[in-house]
């Protein structure tokens, strides 16, 4: 159960679009998600409360800060699967905290993510607040612009150069963060993956996904996934074997 302080919430329309989104996402019924059971208001009306399944596992986040990286056919696997959960709301809500502190592994199935389904950060950056990790937002929110699902894509993006890397595209304090995710040129992921060569495709398919303008992005999860999809049968045989 999460109980949301008013001051999370810019503006009352941010709030009632906010509940309005996590009423939507109670629909969602799929094993990748953690399902949202219930939203409303407690009795004095000013705080939202959720109530999520309660999912047994480890952020992806705490993962990398205690083993390294993902080795790249793991990493391939659950980038495709965290893309794919998101998929599966097909409800046009735009999950706006697309962070390594919102996919957790489950304690019972090692290596298989599951993304936290609830979003209630507004559509301005509040990271100074803790709201969000600026290393994950996209140029458009950091400068506080309007954003679509290719939002969720270039986070997605940020989330695989993490995986495989250990470290996010940027680093540094939130304000020189920002600025970076807005005019920085984050380096190639095969330069930050170590001695583990990584695929032409791969780099290409991160870089894309990482690019400024959202027009130059993937245009859809569905094409981001079908590369995705390419690249591990490419490297991952159907026994889970790296292919030769």
């Amino acid at each position: 159960m999460k109980i949301i302080a008013p001051p999370v919430f810019p503006t009352p329309l941010v709030a009632q679009r906010t509940e309005r989104e996590l009423k939507q996402l109670t629909k969602v019924t799929s094993d990748r998600i953690a399902k949202i059971i219930d939203v409303g208001r407690i009795a004095t009306g000013d705080r939202m409360y959720v109530a999520l399944e309660l999912v047994s596992g480890t952020s992806l986040a705490e993962m990398v800060a205690a083993n390294g990286p993902l080795e790249l056919e793991v990493g391939l696997r659950s980038a495709w699967r965290s893309a794919r959960a998101r998929r599966a709301a097909k409800l046009g809500v735009i999950h706006r905290d697309v962070s390594p502190k919102n996919i957790l592994v489950l304690d019972d199935e090692r290596g298989v993510p599951r993304r936290s389904s609830s979003s209630t950060s507004a559509s301005r950056p509040r990271s100074r607040q803790g709201a969000r990790i600026p290393e994950f937002l996209s140029p458009e929110q950091a400068e506080g612009k309007p954003v679509d699902q290719r939002s969720n894509i270039y986070s997605l993006g940020a989330l695989l150069y993490y995986m495989l890397s250990g470290a996010p595209p940027f680093t540094g304090d939130v304000d020189s963060v920002l600025r970076q995710q807005v005019h920085g040129v984050p380096e190639p992921l095969s330069k930050c993956v170590g001695d583990v060569p990584v695929p032409p495709e791969l780099d290409r398919l991160v870089a894309k996904a990482l690019d400024k303008p959202s027009s130059r992005r993937h245009l859809t999860l569905r094409q981001l996934l079908g590369e995705l999809e390419n690249v591990v049968a490419a490297r991952v045989a159907p026994s889970g074997r790296r292919r030769q």
